[in-house]
């Protein structure tokens, strides 16, 4: 999958235990429990890398370029998001607890809203959807503020996530809508709140109940322009995907063909029904 995603996206690799003074290849490191917390340690050494690993992650994301989502390492005492073993000593054979890895948490308290996974959940295809879903929405808005940071780029990156916003709250679709509508007075602080808030809206937006709205809106407008075997291939995939039966994905891929074949151009181009380029989101190796 990330050879895949790499063809799609710029990497900006990075090891925070090469980062950190370890070796390749190098002895392993582990959480163990001290107090109330955990320290990064490397038994074979007894270094504990507990303040090197935050004082790099701090000089690190001062100096990372934008970025708009993370991609780590499972199970890693650095890079795991959450499940890594803790053990309540250095030599202790048997974890007691888990936890995410040092790096992971650091990215995770710095980077709250985005878009952040590890490698072994991508196997399941659901959550590999919403991971690039997410991914490609928020780098949409980045780009999209590269490329025209006018106002007039704001409210046609607005109009090509109109789908995407019926998933997020009032609150979050009302912010986005003022920010738009005081755009013209300052275009590049609307700019700013306005990613802001995307990727905060999206980060709390309902999943399953989400796309269930977007997806009731889309067959509002195709209710009266479907023949009875489409719009009954339709709804058998609505009821197959809220009983979980049914990936959003290939419900995407129905409502796409269904919208151009009435031909709803502009329907057709919103970002939700082209959320990612096909070939990513096949499930990863």
């Amino acid at each position: 999958m990330v050879r895949r995603l790499a063809a799609h996206v710029e990497l900006v690799p990075i090891c925070p235990e090469v980062a950190v003074g370890l070796g390749v290849p190098r002895e392993p490191v582990r959480l163990v429990r001290r107090g109330v917390g955990t320290v990064l340690v490397q038994p074979a050494t007894g270094r504990d890398l507990t303040e090197p690993m935050h004082d790099f992650a701090s000089r690190y994301f001062r100096e990372l370029p934008e970025v708009d989502g993370f991609l780590l390492k499972a199970r890693s005492p650095s890079c795991g998001i959450h499940g890594v073993k803790v053990f309540l000593g250095e030599t202790a054979a048997i974890p007691s607890g888990r936890d995410a890895g040092k790096f992971a948490a650091a990215v995770l308290a710095s980077f709250p809203d985005y878009p952040v996974e590890h490698e072994g959940r991508l196997t399941n295809p659901r959550l590999l959807d919403d991971f690039l879903t997410g991914l490609f929405a928020i780098a949409d808005v980045r780009r999209a503020r590269h490329q025209n940071g006018s106002a007039t780029g704001l409210v046609d990156l607005h109009s090509r996530h109109h789908l995407t916003r019926i998933m997020f709250s009032p609150q979050d679709q009302n912010a986005l809508e003022r920010i738009v509508e005081e755009s013209y007075s300052h275009a590049e602080e609307a700019w700013c709140a306005y990613t802001e808030v995307f990727r905060r809206a999206w980060a709390r937006a309902p999943r399953a109940a989400g796309h269930l709205k977007v997806i009731q809106y889309v067959a509002s407008h195709l209710r009266q322009r479907l023949s009875l075997a489409e719009g009954g291939q339709l709804n058998s995939l609505r009821e197959g995907f809220r009983s979980g039966r049914v990936l959003r994905s290939a419900l995407v891929e129905c409502l796409r063909g269904l919208v151009l074949g009435c031909g709803l151009d502009r329907l057709a181009r919103q970002a939700y029904l082209n959320p990612y380029p096909t070939e990513v989101g096949e499930v990863a190796d």
